[in-house]
């Protein structure tokens, strides 16, 4: 460790392999063993050629055959000092690249909410004057249908670009907490209506049959968030629809004596086991093709877990359609009508 021969290393007193600044405490740390049972300190060594190095010791008293012994061990620690340096040094890196990181996702996050909000007042102008001009058109006795086609069409893009836009606004605002639920009774038979209401216009676009049981059911929750989830449920179900001709949602709404249960059944495209795993990841999209950003389910899956109620999907593969249920546990149904 010292680079001397066995027979140099016993001419030598402790202050000899102690660093300058070590050797002025020496005498201290002998006192200390003779008064402590044992000692333990990190101090700095010096080879036979002057080069410093860092040492752990430990000593203590032994006594053999009526005489005391000073037993030291002495370890270098040179490595150790590196990797406690390199350590040091990739947890300060790491600190400034999370104070960079957190820096970026307050400008990620103001960017989101403010072009989401510039995005969100033409759209509503958009959809307000198409409604206008509609109104116009009857008013005046207009009635064409490859008109009635054309502003049904642009009314659907305006509600996908709607859609897009609050589903943005929503997640930024879920992963800021910035959401606070209202939580009362609520008709979750209402809701369902309303969103289906949302969309009419593109259901008969797209030719796609609706089927419903949606019995009076009154739970404690937050109107405005299940509406939400919903939306994006019966937007997923479009979206995903059977490209046949024949496309069907069935909306079964029911109550048992624990809790409320809904079910969104469509015959679309059918997911395999693997992206059954990975459909309620954010930015996840069963098909590339497929319109929107892939955070509607994951938006669906937050506020349904934050509002303590379950969201599962079923799909027995592709072409073979899906089946989303929101279960709305027993501490929600006080309110059960």
């Amino acid at each position: 460790m010292h680079d001397y021969t066995k027979e140099e290393i016993l001419t030598k007193n402790i202050t000899d392999l102690d660093a300058p600044e070590s050797a002025i405490e020496s005498s201290d740390r002998i006192k200390r063993v003779f008064i402590e049972k044992w000692i333990k300190d990190e101090i700095f060594h010096r080879k036979k050629d002057g080069t410093i190095f860092p040492v752990e010791i430990s000593a203590g008293l032994i006594e053999i055959n009526n005489h005391k012994y000073i037993l030291a061990f002495d370890r270098d620690i040179t490595e150790r000092r590196k990797i406690e340096k390199l350590l040091k040094q990739t947890k300060d890196d790491l600190e400034k690249q999370n104070e960079k990181l957190k820096k970026l996702d307050k400008i990620k996050d103001g960017l989101i909410r403010d072009v989401s909000h510039e995005l969100k007042t033409p759209v509503a102008k958009q959809k307000m004057q198409i409604d206008l001009l509609k109104q116009n058109l009857t008013n005046k006795g207009i009635k064409e249908k490859h008109i009635d086609d054309i502003l049904n069409k642009i009314e659907v893009c305006i509600v996908r670009q709607e859609n897009v836009i609050n589903n943005i606004l929503t997640l930024s605002r879920l992963e800021a907490g910035g959401i606070k639920y209202d939580i009362k009774p609520t008709r979750i038979d209402q809701v369902l209506i309303e969103v289906l209401d949302d969309y009419q216009i593109i259901l008969e676009t797209k030719n796609i049959s609706v089927e419903k049981i949606l019995p009076e059911i009154t739970i404690n929750s937050d109107k405005k968030m299940l509406f939400h989830v919903f939306s994006n449920l019966i937007n997923n179900a479009i979206k995903y629809r059977n490209q046949s001709g024949n496309a069907h949602i069935n909306i079964l709404l029911e109550k048992n004596k624990k809790n409320v249960c809904v079910r969104i059944i469509d015959n679309g495209i059918g997911l395999n086991d693997n992206e059954k795993k990975l459909i309620f990841k954010r930015f996840y999209q069963a098909s590339a093709s497929s319109e929107g950003i892939g955070v509607g389910l994951n938006i669906a899956h937050i506020i349904i877990t934050d509002l303590n109620g379950k969201i599962s999907l079923e799909s027995d593969g592709h072409g073979k359609g899906t089946t989303l249920t929101v279960e709305f546990p027993e501490e929600s149904c006080d309110y059960l009508i």
